[in-house]
């Protein structure tokens, strides 16, 4: 069984040399199966690719599963002495008798604190599942867990020359973003006027038209959300990589939280406000006929911190950059303030090798605070790399989650949805290279917009990202769809008052739409927790 694509897979291919002139390109399952077939499960470790598969041995009786490092596709798992079910989603574990919907509240106490989620756990206490990069082996009634590091750059690249390097980022995108229009039929474009689904746009669009195949964008135009409006960049964009745009309205698509007409997945409290506009632009691109769907989600986990640049720039030996890293902090901080900045910070916990702190945020309920526990950082690797907490949402169980969450919807409306900015060659090459060349005091993905010159419309380049939506989630929430938030919220036997204080949640309600920043998260997280409580009871 195979869920997901094999991102080397002409380098089997040709390996194998099981290419005909009549299959002269083999399915991705045929040639997972053929590997197995000469090398055992063995051959498992050596597939890389957004995927999950798992392999049974019928004659000896053994059965080996896999996940891939970045955790896209997932391999869930319950049972007991002598049992062993396994599936792609936890929902469908759970329509086994011998399977409880209990939910671990440790769990879920770290999911509303925001904090890194336990390592091959789930939100339901009877059901396990591996976690990124992780496998396992079920053989004479006992199941063996292990994981394989991912093999990536551990160090920094001393390059000078940033236009080297931005030439070495440009061929990154024209190597990792072809490979993800392989296979599909039909394609959509999740296009917005950021520069991450513009470089999909500008390297995909190209890729599927030199095949003969369809390729359209699908997008939203907010008329009265106007900060969220990204319509005049979009045309722009399309216009340049010659792909036709199909326009759908968003005004209407702003979260009404109530758990009858809106989507809730039963496999995680995971809650996007602004799933609505993904349903949409699905549903439009399913009619038209599309397969596959291409976006630029999670782009932002591809960079690191912007407070990196100092300690990049001393780590690499640049003492021009660094001295330019620390004219900014004078600048933006003052002579006193600079050493308290975070950039400075940050630098003594790397001297210093301190790790995270793991302290319980105060808004968590007591029932939650008692099964809180500290976990080692994830993945093990995180605290070789140069840049930690870039790794953690590259390879970690947060970023999975989240892809976990979507995936099931875009499952559900029969599309299949392909992140080709996680592409191995795009992650060895932004791994390699220091913090400063992503970020300058006047631009984010500094470097991306340097090495994308010339291919997109010059205001997307070095225009002020748009597409702000928070007036949509603040109109949603806390204005039109105040009602439904309050009834979600109020409802007899509510799951979240066991993770998330009441009162703290009562306070954001109380604030509506001048809610903190803080208080907002709480509360969807807490709105998440209770409509995932809904979906379960429905199934």
């Amino acid at each position: 069984m195979l869920s997901g694509w094999l991102e080397n897979y002409a380098e089997l291919l040709q390996e194998l040399g099981i290419g005909t002139p009549a299959d002269p390109t083999p399915d991705d399952v045929d040639l997972l199966l053929a590997l197995c077939r000469r090398d055992g499960p063995a051959a498992l470790g050596r597939v890389r690719g957004p995927l999950a598969a798992i392999v049974w041995e019928p004659q000896l009786a053994r059965l080996t599963a896999i996940r891939d490092h970045l955790g896209e596709s997932a391999v869930c798992f319950a049972g007991g002495p002598g049992l062993l079910m396994l599936a792609s989603e936890e929902a469908a574990l759970l329509r086994h008798p011998a399977v409880s919907a209990e939910p671990d509240l440790g769990w879920l106490g770290r999911f509303a604190a925001r904090m890194p989620l336990p390592p091959g756990r789930t939100a339901f206490r009877d059901i396990a599942e591996l976690s990124p990069g992780e496998q396992c082996q079920w053989h004479h009634q006992s199941l063996r867990r292990w994981r394989v590091p991912a093999v990536l750059p551990s160090g920094l690249d001393r390059e000078p020359d940033r236009r080297v390097c931005a030439t070495r980022w440009r061929e990154a995108f024209a190597a990792g973003i072809p490979p993800a229009t392989r296979r599909g039929r039909q394609f959509g474009l999740m296009l917005s006027g950021g520069m991450d689904s513009t470089t999909v746009a500008a390297f995909g669009v190209p890729a599927i038209r030199a095949s003969g195949r369809d390729v359209a964008a699908y997008c939203w135009r907010l008329d009265h959300f106007a900060e969220g409006d990204e319509s005049p960049a979009i045309r722009d964009v399309a216009s340049r990589v010659n792909v036709r745009v199909n326009w759908f309205s968003g005004d209407d698509l702003y979260p009404v939280l109530d758990p009858d007409s809106w989507p809730a997945c039963p496999n995680l409290p995971q809650l996007n406000p602004f799933l609505g506009l993904n349903l949409a632009a699905y549903e439009a691109a399913r009619s038209a006929g599309c397969d596959v769907v291409l976006n630029g989600h999670l782009g932002d986990y591809l960079y690191p911190h912007r407070h990196h640049g100092l300690a990049d720039a001393l780590r690499v030996g640049n003492w021009h950059q660094g001295s330019r890293e620390w004219r900014e902090l004078i600048r933006r901080f003052g002579p006193a303030g600079c050493w308290t900045s975070p950039d400075i910070r940050w630098f003594i916990k790397l001297f210093l090798k301190v790790r995270p702190r793991q302290i319980p945020p105060p808004y968590l309920a007591a029932p939650a605070l008692r099964h809180f526990e500290k976990i080692e950082p994830w993945p093990p690797e995180t605290e070789q790399a140069p840049h930690p907490a870039q790794w953690s949402n590259l390879f970690g169980t947060t970023s999975a989650m989240e892809m976990k969450y979507e995936r099931y919807f875009a499952s559900r409306a029969g599309i299949e949805r392909r992140h080709p900015l996680r592409h191995q060659r795009i992650l060895e090459t932004v791994l390699a290279l220091p913090g400063f060349l992503f970020f300058d005091p006047k631009r984010d993905k500094a470097l991306t917009r340097d090495a994308m010159q010339g291919l997109l419309p010059d205001h997307v380049v070095h225009g002020v990202p748009g597409g702000n939506l928070s007036e949509l989630f603040l109109h949603g929430v806390f204005r039109a769809g105040l009602p439904a938030t309050r009834a979600l919220l109020t409802h007899r036997g509510a799951l979240w008052p066991e993770i998330v204080s009441r009162d703290y949640v009562n306070a954001a309600l109380q604030a509506g739409p001048a809610a903190g920043a803080e208080q907002q998260r709480v509360l969807i997280a807490a709105a998440g927790m209770e409509l995932w409580r809904h979906a379960i009871g429905r199934r």
